[in-house]
């Protein structure tokens, strides 16, 4: 007779459970610790106090933080977006991308804040539309003379026939470029 109650029993609490309708996404449930290899949020992870992690942390998508705080390096591949201010208590760096080569009578590419230039020979070009608040230096990498033509796009102090070392410094602010220095160094 018991081996008849026992398929029952386990019946009837499956029924239960299917009846309360059991479901872990619905249910919240604080941990004081929690030690993992691997963790994937599908939807919303939210975190009230500080989150300490010893590896790299990997996010795609958006990503709203009220404070970041960094003890060592921290490398952002897409856009870093300040609402208030940024403070930098050591130094700040801003890393050139590969030589840009200028050609006569082109309109030169924009690919960071801090371009070196190069040429073949001497060159004349003009910028493009500027990016409102982007910082623009350029800096004449070779021994050719690199012309910076003053156009609708860019109010500068007349053209600027870079040599060697020469830099020039511009800001947007709109669609043009405005000069904010020049060393004909």
């Amino acid at each position: 007779m018991r081996k008849a109650t026992t398929p029952v029993l386990v019946a009837v609490v499956l029924i239960l459970a299917l009846a309360v309708g059991v479901n872990a996404q619905a249910v919240a449930t604080n941990f004081t610790w929690v030690v993992t290899k691997l963790l994937t949020v599908t939807d919303t992870a939210t975190f009230t106090d500080d989150v300490n992690v010893a590896g790299a942390v990997g996010v795609s998508g958006a990503t709203t933080l009220t404070t970041l705080n960094a003890t060592s390096n921290a490398t952002i591949a897409g856009t870093l977006a300040v609402a208030d201010q940024a403070a930098f208590s050591d130094e700040f760096y801003i890393i050139p991308q590969n030589a840009y080569t200028v050609t006569n009578g082109s309109t030169i590419t924009v690919t960071g804040a801090v371009m070196e230039l190069t040429a073949a020979g001497a060159v004349g070009a003009d910028l493009p539309a500027a990016t409102d608040g982007r910082l623009l230096i350029l800096i004449n990498g070779v021994n050719q003379t690199i012309t910076i033509t003053e156009t609708a796009s860019a109010v500068m102090a007349g053209n600027f026939a870079m040599g060697q070392g020469d830099t020039l410094k511009l800001i947007g602010n709109g669609v043009v470029w405005y000069e904010l220095s020049r060393s004909n160094n």
